[in-house]
């Protein structure tokens, strides 16, 4: 119950978090960089923490695999020198390596389908307008887009306030919540 979107420069999230179909949170961290990756998930956040201590522990044992055995939940590592996508899909450790354009969670047809037009009309592919065009569709994905950046660091570079183009389901959320400011305080910097 998530969008992120990869452009091949830029991965995009949304910040929605839901427990089964009740929002719970608007601004929940859905990306971060470390140690030369960028992390994400869809379904299951908690395993977000957990996931990026096994993957930069060297990835030791299978069993050590932080699994998601049952709810859905995807492990998505972006690398920062390649530029590609590994995938680790629910229990599984051993990754499927993805180029961009790609699109994970319940907003990824919606995000794809974007980025794919992008290219087809000769524009540049935008994981940020991908995410904010699934925001608008699909009522697991929400306000603000995250966004970080393969060759930059440091922590999320931008987060775009999505308010303007939520969709019928998100429009109580635009206000205190949808503020980009406040996400950016949310986040600590």
């Amino acid at each position: 119950m998530t969008t992120i979107a990869f452009d091949g420069i830029r991965v995009a999230a949304d910040s929605r978090a839901c427990l089964s179909e009740i929002i719970v949170q608007t601004a929940h961290e859905k990306l971060r960089r470390s140690g030369g990756w960028i992390y994400a998930t869809t379904g299951y956040g908690g395993f977000l923490t957990p996931w990026i201590r096994w993957h930069n522990g060297g990835k030791p044992l299978a069993e050590d695999f932080p699994a998601d055995r049952g709810c859905d939940t995807n492990f998505l590592a972006f690398d920062c020198s390649t530029g590609l996508c590994h995938f680790y899909c629910g229990d599984v450790p051993h990754p499927v390596e993805l180029k961009a354009p790609i699109a994970f969670g319940s907003g990824r047809d919606l995000a794809l389908g974007s980025m794919l037009r992008d290219l087809d009309v000769g524009r540049a592919m935008d994981a940020v307008a991908a995410v904010n065009v699934a925001i608008k569709g699909d009522p697991h994905s929400g306000a603000p887009v995250q966004v970080l950046e393969l060759k930059q660091k440091g922590r999320v570079l931008d987060l775009v306030d999505a308010s303007r183009t939520q969709s019928a389901n998100n429009a109580g959320m635009s206000g205190y919540f949808g503020h980009a400011g406040f996400i950016r305080n949310w986040f600590g910097y």
